[in-house]
C-alpha cells in the first residue's frame, strides 16, 4: 500500500505541473471531483474507527477496513490510466482555451462592474437597513408613546368621571338649597304677612287707646261733677291707668324691637344665602372650566392619537415600499452572484487542491492509527464477552422487576389524580376565600353607610330634642297665662254678681239713683276691663311673649262709662263672656294639640333608642362573625400549608420512586468493566432496592389516607339568622 501511494503522489505532482500549463477549467473540475471521490471512500475508515461496545461490530468494522484497502489500490490503478487519456485529450483543447482566456478576460471585466454595482447596493441597502432601523425604533417610540396617551386619556376620563359625579352632587345640593332658600322666602313673606297684621293691630290698639285716653279725661271731668267723695279712688284709679300705660307702651317698644330683630336676623339668613349660592355658583364655574379643559385635552389627546395612528399607518407603508424594493434589489444582485459564482468555484478548487494533499497525509496518519485501535478493541471484546457471560449468569428476573416498576407506576399514577384532585380543592378554596373577602368588603360598606344613616338620626333626634324644649317651655308659659286668666276670669264673675246685687237693692230700695248711676258706671267699667283683657291676650297669643295683663284696665274703665245705660253693658258684658270662654275653648285645644304633638315626639324618640339599640346588636352580631370567618379563614390556611406540605411530600416520594426505576433500568442496561465488583455487591444492592420501594408506598399509602381524611372533614358553615328581629317589616 505504502508503495502505491508513493506512485500516487509522484503521477499527482506531474499533473499538477502539467495542468498549470496547459488544463482548462473544466477538466481540472472533472479530476478533482474524482479524488474527492477517492478521499471519501478513503475516510470511511474514520466511521469504522469509533469504538464499539460488542464484538460483531468490531468484526464488522476490520473487514470494511481490509475492503476500502483493496478498493482504494483499484482506484489508483483507474486513475493512472485516466490520467493518460487526458495527456491525449489535452492537446487539442489549447485552442478551447484562448477562447476561454479571452471570454475569463470579458468576464473579469463584467466582474469588476458589477463589484463596483454590488458595492453601490450594498452601501444603499446598509443605509436603507439603518432607516429601516431608525424607523422601527420610531414607531417604538411612537407605540410607547401612544401607551402613555392612552393611560393619560384613561385618567382623564376616570377623572372627567369623577368631576362629573361631583358636579351632580353640588347642582343637587344646589337645588336643594334653593328649595330651602324659596321655602325661607316663603316663611319671611308669610312673616311679613303677619307683621302687617300685627302692625294694623297695633295701630288700632294705639287709637283705641287715644280713644280712651279721651273717655278717661271725659270720665275724670264727670266724676268731678259728680261727687267729692269717689275723687281719691278716682285718683287711684287714674294713677293705676297710667301705670298701666305705661306698661303698655313697653310691651309696644319691646314688639318693636322684636320685629326689628327679626328683620335683622332675615336680612342676615337672606346674605349667608346669597352667599353660600354665590359660593356654590364659582364652584360650578370652576367645575365646568376643568371640565371645559379636560375635553379640550381630551380632544387634543384623540387628535394627536389619530395624528400618531396615521403617521403609524405612513411608516408601515414606508416598510412595505422598502421590502419590496429591497426585494427587487435582492432579484438583481441574484444575477450578479453568477458571476460571482463563478470565482468562487475557482478559489474553492485551488483549495479543494491543497486541501487534498493534506488529506492525503492526515489518511495514511489514521490508517496506522486503526490497526493500533483494532488490537485494542480486540482485547476489549474478548473482556466484554467474559462480562456479559457473568452478567447472564447473575441477572434477576426481568418480571419481577417490571411487575414492581408497573406497580409503582399505578401508586404514581394514583397519587398524581389525588394531587389533581387536592389542587382542584384548593382552586375551590380560594375562590371561597376571594368571596369571603368581597362579602367582608360589602359588609364594611354596608356598617359604613349604616353608621352614616345613624349620625343623621341622632342630629336629627337632637333636632327633634331642642323642639321638645322648646314646645315645653312655651306650653309651660302658656299654662301660667291660662292660669291667670282663669284667676281673672273668676275675679271679674265675682265683681259682676256683686254689682248685680247692688244694682238689685239699689232698684227695690230705689232711695237715690246716685247708686243705680254708680252701678251701671262701675258695670260698664267692668264691660270695658274685659275688652282691653280679650285684646291684650289676643295680642300675647300673636306674638307669643305672654306678658298679659288685662286687670289693668279696670279701673280705667269703671271710669268710662258712665255715659252707657245699664241693658246695653249687660249685653256687652255677655258677649265679653262669650268672646272670653271662646278663647279659652281655643286655648284649651291648642294646649292639647301640643300635648298630642308632645306624645308623637316622645314616641319617635322611643323608636329611634329602639333602632339605635338594634343597630348596636346588629353591629355586635357582625363584629363575632367577622371574628368567625377570620377564625375560619385561618383555619382554612393552616389545613392548605398542610395539605401543600403534603403533597410536596407526596412529589417527593414520587420523584424519589422515578429516581429508583431509572438506577434500575441504568443497572440492568450498563455493562462496566468491573464485573467482579458487580458480582459483589448485586445481592445487597437487589435486597435495597425491593426494601425502599415498599417503604415509600407504604409513606405514599399513608399521606393519601391522611389526605382523605382532611377531604371527609365538613366545613362548618355559619348560618347567618337575626334573633332580635321578628314580625313584619317597617320603614323608617
Amino acid at each position: 500500500k505504502a508503495m502505491k501511494i508513493a506512485s500516487a503522489k509522484k503521477i499527482l505532482q506531474a499533473y499538477q505541473m502539467k495542468e498549470k500549463k496547459k488544463e482548462p477549467y473544466t477538466k481540472r473540475n472533472g479530476h478533482s471531483n474524482e479524488f474527492n471521490a477517492c478521499l471519501k471512500d478513503e475516510t470511511k475508515g474514520e466511521v469504522i474507527s469509533k469504538p464499539c461496545n460488542l464484538l460483531p461490530q468490531v468484526k464488522l468494522s476490520v473487514g470494511a477496513l481490509h475492503k476500502a484497502g483493496t478498493e482504494d489500490s483499484i482506484r489508483i490503478e483507474e486513475q493512472c490510466q485516466s490520467m493518460k487519456m487526458n495527456e491525449a485529450v489535452i492537446m487539442p483543447s489549447s485552442n478551447s482555451i484562448e477562447i476561454l482566456i479571452s471570454e475569463k478576460s470579458a468576464l473579469s471585466t463584467s466582474l469588476l462592474k458589477c463589484k463596483s454595482d454590488v458595492k453601490e447596493k450594498l452601501f444603499q441597502i446598509e443605509e436603507l437597513s439603518e432607516r429601516f432601523k431608525e424607523s422601527q425604533k420610531r414607531v417604538e417610540d411612537m407605540d410607547k408613546c401612544l401607551i402613555d396617551m392612552q393611560k393619560q386619556t384613561s385618567n382623564h376620563l376616570k377623572e372627567k368621571s369623577y368631576l362629573e359625579a361631583q358636579i351632580k352632587d353640588k347642582v343637587e345640593k344646589a337645588e336643594t338649597l334653593e328649595k330651602r332658600f324659596s321655602e325661607q322666602q316663603e316663611r319671611i313673606e308669610e312673616l311679613k304677612k303677619e307683621l302687617a297684621i300685627e302692625t294694623s293691630k297695633r295701630e288700632k290698639i294705639e287709637k283705641e287707646i287715644k280713644e280712651k285716653d279721651c273717655e278717661l279725661k271725659l270720665s275724670q271731668i264727670r266724676v268731678c261733677e259728680m261727687s267729692d267723695e269717689n275723687s281719691v279712688k278716682v285718683d287711684d284709679r287714674i294713677e293705676n291707668l297710667t301705670q298701666a300705660k305705661f306698661v303698655h307702651e313697653q310691651q309696644i317698644n319691646d314688639l318693636q324691637t322684636m320685629v326689628q330683630q327679626l328683620e335683622t336676623e332675615r336680612e342676615q339668613s337672606n346674605q349667608q344665602y346669597q352667599n353660600y349660592v354665590q359660593q356654590l355658583n364659582k364652584k360650578i364655574k370652576q367645575l365646568s372650566e376643568k371640565n371645559d379643559e379636560l375635553s379640550q385635552n381630551n380632544s387634543k389627546l384623540s387628535e394627536r392619537e389619530c395624528s400618531l395612528v396615521n403617521h403609524i399607518n405612513d411608516l408601515e407603508k414606508q416598510m412595505q415600499t422598502m421590502i419590496a424594493k429591497r426585494e427587487e434589489f435582492e432579484k438583481k444582485s441574484s444575477q450578479t452572484e453568477e458571476d460571482t459564482q463563478y470565482k468562487t468555484q475557482l478559489e474553492a478548487l485551488i483549495k479543494e487542491r491543497d486541501a487534498l494533499n493534506a488529506e492525503l497525509q492526515n489518511c495514511l496518519k489514521k490508517i496506522a492509527l486503526l490497526e493500533e485501535a483494532n488490537k485494542d478493541k480486540d482485547s476489549k471484546i474478548v473482556d466484554l464477552e467474559s462480562t456479559v457471560n457473568n452478567f447472564f449468569v447473575e441477572r434477576p428476573d426481568d418480571s419481577q422487576l417490571l411487575a414492581r416498576i408497573e406497580s409503582e407506576k399505578v401508586t404514581a399514577s394514583i397519587a398524581m389524580t389525588q394531587n389533581e384532585e387536592l389542587k382542584k380543592q384548593l382552586d375551590e378554596i380560594q375562590r371561597k376565600l376571594i368571596e369571603v373577602t368581597n362579602d367582608k368588603v360589602e359588609l364594611v360598606n354596608v356598617l359604613h353607610a349604616e353608621q352614616h344613616a345613624n349620625r343623621e338620626i341622632r342630629a336629627n333626634y337632637l333636632k327633634v330634642q331642642e323642639e321638645l324644649q322648646q314646645i315645653t317651655e312655651k306650653l309651660h308659659f302658656k299654662d301660667e297665662e291660662m292660669i291667670r286668666l282663669t284667676h281673672e276670669h273668676y275675679e271679674l264673675r265675682r265683681e259682676i254678681n256683686d254689682l248685680q246685687n247692688n244694682l238689685n237693692i239699689a232698684r227695690k230700695n230705689s232711695t237715690s239713683t246716685q247708686l243705680i248711676t254708680h252701678g251701671s258706671e262701675e258695670i260698664n267699667e267692668v264691660s270695658k276691663c274685659e275688652d282691653a283683657a280679650s285684646e291684650t291676650e289676643k295680642l300675647d297669643l300673636m306674638h307669643g311673649n305672654g306678658v298679659i295683663e288685662t286687670m289693668e284696665y279696670s279701673p280705667e274703665t269703671e271710669e268710662r262709662a258712665t255715659a252707657i245705660p245699664t241693658p246695653e253693658a249687660m249685653k256687652k258684658l255677655e258677649n265679653r263672656f262669650k268672646s272670653l270662654m271662646n278663647d279659652v275653648a281655643n286655648l284649651t285645644d291648642e294646649k292639647q294639640r301640643l300635648e298630642h304633638i308632645v306624645t308623637q315626639l316622645q314616641g319617635e324618640t322611643e323608636t329611634i333608642g329602639e333602632y339605635i339599640t338594634l343597630y348596636q346588636t346588629q353591629r355586635r352580631l357582625l363584629k363575632q362573625r367577622e371574628i368567625e370567618k377570620d377564625i375560619q379563614v385561618s383555619n382554612l390556611l393552616s389545613q392548605r400549608q398542610e395539605m401543600q406540605n403534603k403533597l410536596m411530600q407526596v412529589s417527593q416520594l414520587v420523584h424519589h420512586l422515578f429516581q429508583r426505576s431509572q438506577e434500575v433500568n441504568s443497572v440492568n442496561n450498563s455493562l462496566d468493566n468491573e464485573a467482579s465488583n458487580a458480582r459483589k455487591k448485586s445481592v445487597s444492592n437487589s435486597n435495597e432496592t425491593n426494601n425502599q420501594p415498599e417503604e415509600i408506598v407504604n409513606k405514599i399509602n399513608t399521606l393519601i389516607t391522611e389526605l382523605e381524611e382532611t377531604n371527609n372533614l365538613k366545613l362548618v358553615t355559619a348560618i347567618d339568622h337575626c334573633p332580635c328581629c321578628s314580625g313584619k317589616f317597617e320603614t323608617v
